[in-house]
């Protein structure tokens, strides 16, 4: 009976020795990586102060297969009052002088509530292909957002913010 657990103890160590030199010859292809490869992803974050409006927490995340745009916060910074009976509000993202994303808001039957709506400009999501060029730092860079909104005497106002890159992240 000993002999047969000597033989099966020795298959398991064996089979143990086998994984553990694999592990270990793959490790070293893992690590001969050239350093300057390509990123996998970029995230940044980005904010900016206009008249009337303040932009926090934009966000650009960019992979090989994908974009995703979005997530901002507007501040309004004059008296709420102005815009409480608000019925519109368009905002634009204009990435390196192209519109990327655009979210409006309107009601027809009382105010749209701009003090809520922006607390999330919502955010879109978009697949890298042959019409779709990944974006690169500079694009990013140079990204504005247009708000138009109309005040609560109904009169149509806009203003564009330049945005600034606050954070970024490759990996």
């Amino acid at each position: 009976m000993s002999k047969r657990y000597d033989v099966i103890g020795s298959g398991i160590l064996l089979c143990l020795s086998i994984v553990l030199l694999l592990l270990l010859i793959n490790s070293d292809n893992i690590h001969s990586k050239p350093v300057n490869q390509s990123h996998k992803f970029a995230l940044y974050e980005l904010s900016g102060t206009g008249q009337k409006w303040d932009v926090e927490g934009y966000k650009v995340m960019i992979t090989d297969t994908k974009v995703q745009r979005g997530s901002a916060r507007l501040r309004y910074k004059d008296e709420p009052r102005k815009i409480d009976q608000s019925n519109y509000i368009n905002v634009v993202i204009i990435e390196d002088q192209e519109e990327v994303f655009q979210s409006v808001k309107t009601s027809t039957n009382g105010p749209v509530s701009i003090l809520t709506v922006t607390s999330d400009s919502g955010s879109i999501e978009s697949s890298i292909s042959e019409y779709n060029q990944r974006p690169e730092r500079s694009n990013v860079e140079n990204t504005q957002i247009k708000i138009s909104w109309t005040d609560s005497k109904g009169k149509l106002h806009q203003e564009t913010v330049d945005l600034h890159i606050n954070y970024e992240y490759s990996g």
